[in-house]
């Protein structure tokens, strides 16, 4: 007996169909509408998953998306005294490098 899916009655056992939302950043740039803040720019969205796929793979898994929010709140800190947002996303790349590398053996 095949188990059903709750969407669109598709089996479990098959990939489900591409959905629009399934894209790197469309999900949250819903969440932004539905916010009513901006959406992240695609270099923002490629950053953030960098960080949490590498916090991901060196640490707890349950520290990725931590360290996102933990990012997010530094680099608004940081906007809002001026530093553009790149700068301030580099800083935190540099950051992420740093402490991975004193917690990764190698």
């Amino acid at each position: 007996m095949c188990r059903r899916s709750l969407r669109d009655n598709e089996p479990m056992d098959q990939p489900p169909a591409h959905r629009d939302s399934d894209r790197p950043g469309a999900w949250s740039a819903q969440l932004a509408a539905e916010l009513a803040s901006a959406p992240l720019p695609r270099s923002t969205v490629g950053a953030l998953l960098s960080m949490a796929r590498d916090v991901a793979h060196a640490t707890e898994r349950i520290n990725a998306p931590l360290s996102t929010y933990v990012a997010g709140r530094y680099v608004e800190a940081r906007v809002a005294s001026g530093c553009d947002e790149a700068v301030a996303l580099d800083e935190v790349a540099a950051a992420v490098r740093r402490l991975l590398s004193e917690t990764t053996p190698g």
